[in-house]
């Protein structure tokens, strides 16, 4: 179960590497890049196999970033009524449904995301991709946190915990809503 969830992490990581090479400037940019030319030469991609996955990719960053405002729009709809002075316990259930089923559509967007590049990459390159994976999470972590002015665990100096890193999606910070 834990190789399932590192592999997916690890499409997830490489899908949001690749996002952010292209839409990053300056030092991540260069990064993600080496990162993403790294991967290429390690799983010896062919042409056919570079296309299909940079198009994937960008389909795939597009549906992972509604996924990803849906769920925050949803935690912060929670926060919203958890904060109202009458307590509405119906309302409250029909929001955090909701916000289930959001983090259950990018649980369900990971997977296709996996499923897509097992069937593109061989067997054998598959096996190498998941190999790299915790190199590749830990370059994402590392971009993250420098992005955003934290340390290897997402927290700043100011706030504590972050909401912000993408490999920890349990991960809530303190003012948002609360742990499932």
């Amino acid at each position: 179960m834990n190789h399932k969830w590192t592999g997916i992490g690890c499409i997830i990581l490489l899908a949001a590497s690749l996002a952010a090479a292209e839409r990053d400037g300056g030092g991540a940019h260069r990064r993600d890049d080496d990162m993403r030319d790294k991967m290429k030469a390690e799983l010896n991609l062919t042409k056919e196999q570079q296309k299909k996955l940079d198009t994937h990719r960008i389909e795939q960053r597009a549906a992972m970033e509604k996924a990803m405002l849906d769920i925050k729009e949803k935690r912060d709809e929670l926060k919203a009524a958890l904060e109202q002075p009458k307590l509405n316990r119906i309302a409250l259930q029909k929001i955090n449904d909701e916000l289930k089923d959001a983090q259950n559509e990018m649980a369900d967007q990971r997977l296709e995301g996996i499923l897509y590049v097992r069937e593109v990459l061989t067997p054998d390159q598959f096996k190498k991709f998941l190999s790299l994976a915790p190199e590749m999470k830990e370059h994402r972590r590392k971009e993250w946190a420098e992005q955003r002015g934290r340390d290897k665990h997402g927290r700043s100096d100011k706030k504590g915990r972050s909401n912000d890193n993408p490999d920890d999606e349990d991960h809530e910070s303190d003012d948002e809503s609360p742990r499932r």
